[in-house]
C-alpha cells in the first residue's frame, strides 16, 4: 500500500512534530475536572464517542479515524481559569461561629491541548499519531490563610498538582460502509507535586514537662514516572443519520519515583536524640481505572447533529495510594502514624454529556451540557486534591475555509457549595493520623471557565 498524502509530505511532518513539541510543553494542571480534550468536542459538551469525526478521535473514539479521508494534523488549545473557595468555622462560647479559614485558591491560568495527525493508507485503513494531556489537575492556597493549621506559619506552601502526558500511536480500520474500529497505544510521561503541612509531633522528653510539642514546617513531593495506556474503540453507522460508538480505556499505571522533605525534621533529630534524615527518596504507584463510554450522534436534518454519551469510571481501582519510603527513619516514622497509606473513599461513578452542533454553508454553532457526578463522598473534601459534583456548559462555533478549520470554545464548570463534617474514617492507627490528610470539615465552592482554540489543516 502507498500512503496518500498528496502534497508537502516534509512540510506536514515538519510542522506535526512541531505542533506535538509546543503542546507538550505546555500541559500543565487544571484545578477542575474537565470535559476533554478538542474544541469541538469541548464545546458538544464532551459528548463525541459517538461522533468521532474530527482528529480528536484519537483520544475520544480512535475508530472515528477511520472516517478521516486523506490527511492531516490538528492542534487544540485550552486556556482554563480556574477559582476556589473554602471557609471553615469553629464556635465559641458566647460569641456563637467564629471564621477560623476564609481562603481563596490563588489565581492562575494553566494550558493544556491536543496535537494529532492523520494519514489514511488506502480506502480502508487509518494511522494516526498524537500528543494531548488526558490527566491535568493542580491547586494552590495562600499561606496567610491557612495560618489555623500551621500553627500560625504563614510560610507553609499548599499546593498540588498532577499532570500527564501521553503520546499515542492509533490505526482504524473501515470493515465496511456501516462498522468501523480502532484502537490506540500510549506512553504516558507523568509527574506528582504536593505541598502542605508536616503538623507536629509531640516529643517525649525525661524531664518535666516530659513532652515537647515540635512543628515539623513544610511537607513537600516531586516525583516523576512513567507508564503505559491502551483504548479501544468502534463507530456503527446504519445509515446517514446515526452514528453508535463505544470507547475502553483499559487502566493505566505510573509509579512515580523522586523526593520528599520535611523541613522540621533537623529540629526534631535534636530533641528526640535519633538522625532523620530532612529528605528521603520515595515512590508511589498511581493507578488511572478503566472507563466504559458509549455515545450516540442523530441527524435529524442535514444542518442539525445531536449527541449524548454515558462514560462509567471504575475508581474503585484507585483505593488505596501507597507510597514507599526509601529512607529506614522515614520509613518507620510515617508507618508508626500511617501517613504511608493514603484512602481515598471513592467509588465508580457515571458521567453525562449531551451535545448540539448546527452547520449553514462553512460555519458551525454548537453547545454543550454535562454532568460530573464526585466518585468521594461528600464529607471527605481535601482541598489538595478535592473532587464534588461538577457541571459543565459550553458554547462553540466553527469555520471552515479551503483546507483550513478553525475552532473556537468557552466552557464553565462550577460545583453546587459543599459542605462537609468531621467524621470518624476507618484510618489506622486512628489515634495518629492527622485528619486533614483527607477531611477536611467546612464550606468548598469551585468553578472553572476555560477558553479553547483550534486549527486543522487537511491536505
Amino acid at each position: 500500500m502507498q500512503l496518500s498524502i498528496r502534497s508537502r509530505p516534509s512540510r506536514l511532518l515538519i510542522a506535526f512534530f512541531c505542533l506535538v513539541a509546543w503542546t507538550g510543553g505546555f500541559a500543565s494542571a487544571q484545578e477542575m475536572t474537565f470535559t476533554g480534550l478538542g474544541t469541538k468536542a469541548r464545546s458538544m459538551g464532551g459528548a463525541f464517542i459517538g461522533l468521532a469525526d474530527d482528529y480528536s478521535a484519537i483520544y475520544w473514539n480512535p475508530a472515528g479515524l477511520a472516517l478521516l479521508q486523506g490527511s492531516g494534523v490538528g492542534l487544540s488549545l485550552d486556556a482554563a481559569l480556574p477559582t476556589a473557595t473554602y471557609r471553615q468555622q469553629a464556635f465559641s462560647p458566647g460569641q456563637g461561629s467564629v471564621p477560623l479559614i476564609d481562603a481563596r485558591s490563588v489565581r492562575k491560568s494553566y494550558l493544556s491541548g491536543l496535537a494529532a495527525g492523520w494519514c489514511a493508507l488506502g480506502p480502508r485503513w487509518t494511522l494516526g499519531l498524537g500528543v494531548y494531556s488526558p490527566t491535568v489537575y493542580g491547586i494552590e492556597w495562600s499561606g496567610a490563610a491557612m495560618t489555623a493549621l500551621t500553627d500560625g506559619d504563614p510560610s507553609v506552601r499548599w499546593s498540588s498538582g498532577v499532570s500527564v502526558i501521553t503520546v499515542a500511536a492509533a490505526a482504524a480500520c473501515k470493515l465496511d460502509e456501516r462498522v468501523y474500529v480502532g484502537a490506540s497505544i500510549g506512553l504516558n510521561s507523568g509527574r506528582f507535586k504536593v505541598a502542605r503541612y508536616a503538623g507536629t509531633f509531640r516529643a517525649p522528653l525525661p524531664e518535666p514537662p516530659y513532652e515537647e510539642d515540635v512543628p515539623l514546617g513544610q511537607y513537600e513531593e516531586s516525583l516523576t514516572g512513567w507508564g503505559f495506556s491502551a483504548s479501544l474503540g468502534m463507530l456503527f453507522r446504519p445509515n446517514d443519520r446515526i452514528s453508535v460508538g463505544i470507547s475502553f480505556k483499559m487502566p493505566s499505571s505510573i509509579t512515580f519515583q523522586g523526593v520528599a522533605r520535611i523541613a522540621g525534621f533537623p529540629d526534631l533529630s535534636a530533641v528526640i536524640e535519633r538522625q532523620i534524615s530532612g529528605s528521603s527518596a520515595i515512590d508511589k504507584k498511581i493507578t488511572w481505572p478503566m472507563e466504559l463510554g458509549a455515545g450516540i450522534a442523530y441527524r435529524p436534518m442535514d444542518r442539525l447533529t445531536l449527541t449524548a454519551d454515558i462514560q462509567w469510571t471504575r475508581w474503585s481501582d484507585l483505593d488505596i495510594i501507597q507510597t514507599n519510603y526509601h529512607d529506614i527513619s522515614w520509613k518507620t516514622y510515617m508507618a508508626e502514624r500511617g501517613n504511608d497509606r493514603m484512602p481515598m473513599y471513592i467509588q465508580n461513578s457515571v458521567r453525562i454529556k449531551t451535545g448540539v452542533e448546527y452547520a449553514w454553508k462553512n460555519i458551525a454553532l454548537r453547545a454543550g451540557a454535562c454532568l460530573n457526578p464526585s466518585p468521594a463522598p461528600g464529607d471527605t473534601i481535601n482541598l489538595l486534591f478535592p473532587s464534588k459534583n461538577s457541571y459543565g456548559l459550553s458554547l462553540g462555533a466553527g469555520y471552515i475555509f479551503k483546507n483550513w478549520r478553525a475552532d473556537v470554545g468557552l466552557e464553565y464548570q462550577a460545583t453546587r457549595s459543599a459542605a462537609a463534617t468531621l467524621r470518624m474514617m476507618p484510618v489506622y492507627p486512628p489515634s495518629t493520623r492527622t485528619t486533614w490528610d483527607f477531611q477536611w470539615p467546612g464550606t468548598f465552592d469551585r468553578s472553572a471557565v476555560t477558553l479553547s482554540f483550534a486549527l486543522c489543516y487537511k491536505l
